[in-house]
C-alpha cells in the first residue's frame, strides 16, 4: 500500500512542477508571440498589419513561417514602398486570415503565386485575420478617400466565418467599427480551451495517443465549431446567422458602391468552405447560394470553390488532409496552389 500513495504521491508532485514551468513557459510564449505579431489595433477599422515589419519567425500553433508587410500594411513578398498611384493594371484581394496565408510563406500562399503568375498585374494581399465585409468596407474607404489608392481590379473572400464577425461588429457614429463584447463573449472566435492546458505534460500526451491512435482528430477539430455552424445548424444560423447575413450583405453593397465610385472597373467575389462544410459535404451550401445570388444581381464575377473540395466521389477526410494544415482551419500550401489555379482561370477568363 505504501508504494501507491508512494506513486500518488510522485505523479502529484510532478504534476505540480509541471503545471508551474508550463505557466511560466505560456508566459514567455504570449510575451515572444506579442513581440513578433503584427498585427495592431485600428481607431477606424479595428485592427491592421504594421506597416514595413518583418520576421522570419511568425508562429501559428506549431508553424513557424516568414511575414513581411509592404508600407500599405499589406503582407507582401518583402518590405517595400507601394506607390498608391499607379498607371499599370492593379489587383487587390481582401479577405482575411485565409487570404492572408497564415501558416504559410508568401509564395506559398495563393495570393503569392497569382503575383508570380501575372507580372504584368500588380497584385496587393489585403487579407488580414478576422477581417469581414465591415472592416473591408471601412478600411477600402479610409484608402480610397485618404490615401488616393488605385486599382482596377478588386476580388474579395468571403469566409464562413465573416457571418459571425459581422454579428459582432457594428459602426459608430463615425462610421467606425466597434465590437459588442457581449456577443463576442456568447460567439467566441477562438475554441474553447480544455481543463488541462495548464499542463504540457497531459497536452502533449494528448495530442501524441491522437496521432497515434486516432489520425483523422488532427483534421477534425474544428469541424462542430460554432463559429463554422451556420450552414449546418439550423439553430446557429437562427442565434447570429440571420443577423450576421444581413450585416455582410448590407456592407459588401457599400464596399461595391464604394469601388465602382473609385474608378474599380472589375469586381471578384469568391466562396469557399471550411473543413465544416467539407466533412459534412456541404455542396449546395447556403453561402453558395447567397453569394451566387448576390454576385449576379450586383453584376460581379463569381467564384465557387465548394465543388474543389466537396463531390459525391471524394472523402472529405483526404481533402482535409491534402489541403489542410494538421490542427487548424487554414489552408496547406496544396490547398493555397488549389486557389491560385482556380483564380488564375477565372483572370484568363477576363481578360479573353
Amino acid at each position: 500500500m505504501i508504494y501507491f500513495y508512494g506513486i500518488i504521491i510522485f505523479l502529484g508532485l510532478t504534476l505540480l512542477l509541471d503545471a508551474i514551468l508550463t505557466s511560466q513557459y505560456r508566459k514567455r510564449k504570449r510575451d515572444r508571440a506579442r513581440a513578433i505579431t503584427p498585427s495592431v489595433r485600428n481607431s477606424l477599422y479595428h485592427h491592421e498589419l504594421k506597416p514595413n515589419w518583418s520576421t522570419p519567425q511568425r508562429v501559428l500553433g506549431p508553424y513557424v513561417y516568414s511575414h513581411y508587410t509592404n508600407s500599405l500594411g499589406f503582407r507582401d513578398q518583402c518590405v517595400r514602398e507601394v506607390s498608391l498611384q499607379t498607371s499599370s493594371s492593379r489587383l487587390v484581394i481582401l479577405g482575411d486570415s485565409y487570404v492572408e496565408g497564415l501558416g504559410v510563406n508568401y509564395e506559398d500562399t495563393f495570393v503569392g503565386q497569382v503575383a508570380k503568375a501575372l507580372p504584368h498585374i500588380e497584385v496587393l494581399n489585403a487579407g488580414v485575420s478576422i477581417y469581414s465585409p465591415s472592416i473591408f468596407y471601412r478600411k477600402m474607404k479610409f484608402l480610397f478617400e485618404e490615401k488616393k489608392l488605385q486599382l482596377d481590379i478588386l476580388a474579395v473572400f468571403i469566409d464562413i466565418s465573416n457571418v459571425q464577425d459581422e454579428y459582432v461588429r457594428s459602426f459608430d457614429f463615425n462610421e467606425n467599427i466597434i465590437v459588442d463584447a457581449d456577443r463576442l463573449k456568447q460567439n467566441p472566435t477562438i475554441l474553447p480551451k480544455k481543463f488541462f492546458t495548464f499542463s504540457t505534460l497531459l497536452l502533449k500526451s494528448e495530442k501524441w495517443l491522437k496521432q497515434t491512435f486516432i489520425p483523422d482528430s488532427v483534421y477534425k477539430r474544428h469541424i462542430d465549431f460554432k463559429r463554422s455552424n451556420w450552414t449546418i445548424n439550423k439553430d446557429f444560423f437562427q442565434e447570429y446567422g440571420v443577423e450576421g447575413l444581413e450585416k455582410c450583405k448590407a456592407n459588401m453593397n457599400k464596399l461595391l458602391t464604394l469601388a465602382r465610385e473609385n474608378g474599380v472597373k472589375k469586381v471578384i467575389l469568391a466562396v469557399f468552405p471550411w473543413p465544416t462544410q467539407i466533412y459534412y459535404k456541404d455542396l449546395d451550401s447556403m453561402q453558395v447560394k447567397i453569394w451566387q445570388e448576390w454576385a449576379s444581381k450586383n453584376n460581379v464575377t463569381f467564384i465557387n470553390l465548394f465543388p474543389d473540395y466537396i463531390a459525391p466521389n471524394k472523402n472529405p477526410m483526404e481533402i482535409l488532409k491534402k489541403y489542410f494544415l494538421p490542427w487548424d482551419i487554414h489552408w496547406n500550401q496544396a490547398g493555397h496552389k488549389l486557389v491560385a489555379t482556380r483564380f488564375l482561370q477565372v483572370i484568363k477568363d477576363l481578360k479573353n
